[in-house]
């Protein structure tokens, strides 16, 4: 768990996702839009309790699902976290400014 009161995910939740492992960390809905996911990615990190525990039981219940959150946790780090990609962005961001 990483980022409970965010809306965006965390460096630890950076480092946890490019490995396909399951967070719980900001995944708000501005984060989905933000990405236009439709798929989770992670899991929201909100400080409740009773959802939290819900949504540990779900991913007991369905391992499955934790393979498959984990394999788009993987593909969203290399699409939207390149480290290429990101420097090219600051370069460009640099020479229009």
């Amino acid at each position: 768990m990483d980022q409970t009161y965010s809306h965006d995910q965390g460096y630890n939740a950076l480092e946890a996702m490019a490995k396909g492992k399951v967070v719980f960390t900001g995944a708000e809905q501005q984060f989905m839009e933000h990405y236009k996911l439709t798929d989770k990615v992670a899991i929201n990190a909100i400080t409740d309790v009773d959802y939290l525990v819900n949504e540990l039981s779900f991913l007991i219940e369905n391992p499955h699902e934790i393979l498959a959150i984990g394999k788009r946790a993987r593909a969203f780090i290399e699409k939207e976290h390149d480290y290429i990609k990101i420097a090219e962005q600051y370069i460009e961001t640099w020479r229009t400014s």
